[in-house]
C-alpha cells in the first residue's frame, strides 16, 4: 500500500543504495485492533555490502523485510517511515512504478521455496515470468536467458530442467531456482530471508558461495535474514540484531563477533551449542519474545535480561522496566539500544572452548552406566519399486536404506548425520514400523523381532517413539494438547482409563515445562519451541526406551534449540532414555551425542565416538561436511564436493561417494570398501585404511 504523506520527506541521501528511516509498522488482531509492531526502524545498507539482520522468530525482521518490498499482507501496514533506494523514496510510490522496482532495483528470496514456487507452474515459466515482466523477452531469448540463469546457479543441464516441476527438484536446488527467479533482472538489493535454512551443510555452502560469487560478479548488495550466527560470521559485512520489533545492536561484524554490546546479543552467543563444555547446560534464554499486543512500557528485553549479573540494583532495574531505551551511537559504526552500556570484554567463540578436543588430548572412551544394547539392528535394507507402464511393472528399485547396522544403549545418544536423501530418516521410519523392511534383523534387548508379527510390532512401538521435524505438520490441529497425549496412551494400553491417562498428562506437561492449563489449547495457540515440547511429551507418553528424534532442531532459533536441548539432556538422565538423533547440524552433534554414525547414500560410512570422530574424520565424505559447518569463530578451509549426490535408484559401482570424492582410486570404482577400525570404536568405510 501506498503510505501517507504525512509529513515532508527529509533531504535523500546520496551514498547508501539503501536507506530505511524510522519505518514503524502495525499489525491487525481481531480483538485489538490495530497494534505496533516493527517501532522505528533505521537500516543502511550501501552499495557491495551485506547486512545480516538476526534475531529470535516474532522479531519482526521478515516483516521488515517485506516492508522494503511493499509485500505486506493485508493484517500489516506501515504507520510511517521513509525508505529511499539510491536517492529515491519508496514507498509513496504509486503500486504501478512499484512494480517496475520490484524485480530491477529490489528483490527477494523467500524463506521456504517449496511453499514459494508454484507447484503447478514448470521452472522455465516461472522464471519467464520475471523476464517478460521485467526484459519484456519472449520466446527464444527468454528460453536462452532462463537457462543460463539456471547455469549460473549452479544447476547441471538447464534445459532439461526448465520443463520440470519444482516437486521434480531437490530441496537445494529449489532454493537456487529461487535465487535465478530472483536475479533475473539484475537487482541492485538482493534480499534473502533464511535462505539455508534446513539445508544440509554442503547445500548450504554451495549457496552461500552462490550468493558471494553473484554478488561479487553484480556489485550486489545483500540483506541476509538468519538465525544462525555461523553464516553470519561468513558472509556479513555489518550485522544488525532485532529484538521485539526493534534494531537493539548495529555493528561491523568484526565488532560485533569480538565484542556484542547488548545483553540479548550476549544471550544468543551463549545459548550456541559450541560454547558449551561436555556435560555443561546450554544458557537458555528464560521465556519467549513478548507479543507485539503485549509489550512492556520500557526496555523490550527487560523481562528476559540477566541485567542482575552486571550489578545493577533495584533503581537501575525499574529504570529498565519503566524507561524504554533509545539507540545510541557508541561510535566505529556501533549502535546500541541499552540504559546500561556492556564493557569491552569479549564473548568470542574460539575453538578452545569447544567440545572436540585436540587430537593428542582425545578424552577416554566411556562406556554407559549400563552394557545392555536396547536396540539393534543389522544389515538394514529398504528399497522401494520403481513402477513403469500401464500394468505397473517394477523396473528397479530405489535403495533408500542399503546396509546400515546400528546399536543403541540406555542413556546415550547416537547421532545419525549426512545430506539430504542418504537415507536417515527412512531408518528412523523403519525401525518405528512406519515403512516395510526389505531386509534385515531388528533386536530387541538381544531377541529378534519378526518383522511381520503384529503384536511384537505394537509392543515394540510402545518402547520406541518419534519425535518429528515439524510438530506443526505432525500435531493433530483440530485435536487439544490433552487429546493428542490421551490417544496413544489409551491406544497403546499405557493407561487403564481416561482419568489415569488426564493425570499423567499432566505430570508430562511439567516434565517438558509447560503449564498443566495447555492441556486444553490447540497447537496453533503455542510458539514453535512450545510445539516441540508437546512433541516431546507425546513421545514419553507410553514411557519408551528409545526416542528417534528427526531433525527436532532444525528450523528453530538458537535461543529456543537451547532450551529443548537441555529439555532432552535433562530427560535423558532422568529416564535413562536412549536417542537416535537425525540431525545434520554438527554443532548439536557435538554437544548432544556421544556417538555417530556418517550416512551415505544409503550406507554407513564412519561410525565411532563423536569427540574421536569429529577431531579426526577419516572419511573423505566426513571431512567435506565438517568443514562446511559456519563456524563462529571461522578459519577453516572449505572441501567443495563435486557435482550432486547421485541418486539412490542407480547408485554408482564400488564405493557410492567415489563421483565426488577427492582422493578416489582406482579400486573404490570396483567394490565397497569394507569397515577398517582407525581407533579404539572407531571405524570407517574407506579404502584410504586398510588393516595392517
Amino acid at each position: 500500500m501506498t503510505i501517507p504523506n504525512t509529513h515532508p520527506p527529509s533531504t535523500p541521501p546520496t551514498k547508501p543504495l539503501l536507506d530505511a528511516r524510522g519505518l514503524a509498522l502495525s499489525i491487525h488482531q481481531e480483538n485489538a485492533g490495530w497494534i505496533p509492531a516493527v517501532s522505528d526502524l533505521d537500516l543502511t545498507i550501501a552499495a557491495g555490502e551485506t547486512f545480516a539482520l538476526v534475531g529470535e522468530s516474532g522479531c519482526g525482521k521478515s516483516l521488515s523485510a517485506l516492508a522494503l518490498m511493499r509485500l505486506l499482507p493485508s493484517g500489516v501496514r506501515i504507520l510511517r517511515g521513509e525508505v529511499y533506494v539510491q536517492g529515491e523514496e519508496i514507498l509513496r510510490l504509486p503500486e504501478a512504478e512499484m512494480r517496475k522496482r520490484r524485480g530491477r532495483d529490489l528483490s527477494m528470496i523467500f524463506q521456504e521455496p517449496a511453499t514459494s514456487l508454484n507447484p503447478v507452474l514448470t521452472i522455465g515459466r516461472q522464471i519467464g515470468e520475471s523476464l517478460s515482466t521485467h526484459l519484456g523477452e519472449r520466446g527464444k531469448v527468454l528460453r536462452e536467458h532462463a537457462a543460463d540463469l539456471l547455469a549460473q546457479v549452479g544447476i547441471n543441464d538447464p534445459i532439461r530442467r526448465l520443463s520440470e516441476y519444482p516437486f521434480q527438484l531437490s530441496g537445494g536446488m529449489k532454493q537456487r531456482v529461487m535465487i535465478a527467479i530472483a536475479l533475473a533482472s539484475s537487482p541492485r538489493l538482493l534480499i534473502a530471508d533464511e535462505p539455508t535454512t534446513a539445508l544440509d551443510v554442503t547445500v548450504q555452502s554451495q549457496i552461500l558461495d552462490l550468493l558471494q560469487k553473484l554478488q561479487a560478479e553484480r556489485g550486489m548488495s545483500l540483506l541476509l535474514i538468519t538465525h544462525d550466527l555461523g553464516v553470519v560470521a561468513r558472509m556479513a559485512d555489518k550485522v544488525g540484531v532485532m529484538y521485539a520489533g526493534q534494531l537493539v545492536e548495529c555493528a561491523p561484524r568484526a565488532e560485533f563477533f569480538k565484542t556484542p554490546r547488548h545483553p540479548y546479543s550476549r544471550a544468543l552467543f551463549a545459548a550456541l551449542p559450541e560454547t558449551a563444555h561436555a556435560g555443561e547446560r546450554l544458557a537458555a534464554l528464560p521465556g519467549q519474545v513478548p507479543a507485539f499486543a503485549a509489550m512492556p512500557k520500557g526496555c523490550r528485553f527487560a523481562g528476559r535480561c540477566g541485567s542482575g549479573d552486571r550489578g545493577q540494583g533495584a533503581e537501575d532495574r525499574a529504570r529498565c522496566l519503566g524507561d524504554a531505551p533509545l539507540l545510541e551511537d557508541l561510535g566505529g559504526g556501533v549502535w546500541v539500544r541499552c540504559h546500561f552500556q556492556v564493557s569491552g570484554d569479549s564473548v568470542q567463540v574460539t575453538a578452545n572452548n569447544r567440545r572436540v578436543a585436540p587430537n593428542d588430548e582425545l578424552p577416554p572412551v566411556t562406556c554407559p552406566l549400563s552394557p545392555e544394547t536396547l536396540l539393534e539392528v543389522r544389515d538394514l535394507k529398504i528399497h522401494f519399486p520403481i513402477r513403469k507402464g500401464v500394468l505397473q511393472r517394477v523396473h528397479g528399485h530405489v535403495r533408500a536404506v542399503d546396509g546400515v547396522s546400528l546399536a543403541l544403549t540406555p542413556g546415550r545418544t547416537l547421532a545419525l548425520v549426512g545430506e539430504s536423501g542418504c537415507g536417515k530418516t527412512t531408518v528412523g521410519r523403519s525401525l518405528m514400523r512406519m515403512l516395510p523392511m526389505t531386509a534385515g534383523q531388528v533386536f530387541w534387548q538381544g531377541k529378534p523381532v519378526a518383522p511381520n508379527d503384529k503384536a511384537e510390532a505394537k509392543t515394540l512401538r510402545q518402547s520406541l517413539q518419534m519425535v518429528f521435524q515439524d510438530p506443526y505438520a505432525s500435531l493433530n490441529p483440530r485435536m487439544s494438547v490433552g487429546e493428542i497425549l490421551l490417544e496413544g496412551m489409551l491406544a497403546l494400553s499405557a493407561v487403564s482409563s481416561e482419568q489415569e491417562g488426564r493425570e499423567r498428562a499432566v505430570t508430562l506437561l511439567e516434565q517438558v515445562g509447560l503449564k498443566p492449563e495447555s492441556l486444553t489449547r490447540y497447537p496453533h495457540e503455542f510458539s514453535g519451541g512450545q510445539r516441540q515440547r508437546v512433541a516431546i511429551a507425546r513421545a514419553l507418553a507410553v514411557s519408551p526406551r528409545v526416542i528417534i528424534c528427526d531433525e527436532p532442531t532444525s528450523a528453530l532459533d538458537v535461543s529456543v534449540q537451547a532450551q529443548i536441548l537441555n529439555l532432552m539432556k535433562d530427560l535423558q538422565t532422568r529416564l535413562n532414555l536412549a536417542y537416535l538423533f537425525i540431525t545434520h547440524n554438527f554443532a548439536v552433534v557435538e554437544y548432544l551425542a556421544e556417538d555417530i554414525a556418517v550416512m551415505y547414500l544409503g550406507r554407513i560410512v564412519e561410525s565411532g565416538p563423536t569427540a574421536a570422530v569429529l577431531a579426526t574424520p577419516a572419511h573423505p565424505y566426513t571431512q567435506a561436511l565438517l568443514s562446511a559447518v559456519p563456524r563462529v569463530e571461522g578459519g577453516r578451509a572449505i572441501i567443495r564436493l563435486a557435482g550432486e549426490t547421485p541418486s539412490p535408484a542407480n547408485p554408482p559401482n564400488g564405493c557410492h561417494f567415489h563421483p565426488r570424492c577427492r582422493k578416489a582410486q582406482p579400486e573404490c570404482r570396483q567394490s565397497y570398501p569394507p569397515p577398517t577400525p582407525v581407533a579404539a570404536g572407531h571405524r570407517v568405510n574407506c579404502f584410504l585404511y586398510r588393516e595392517q
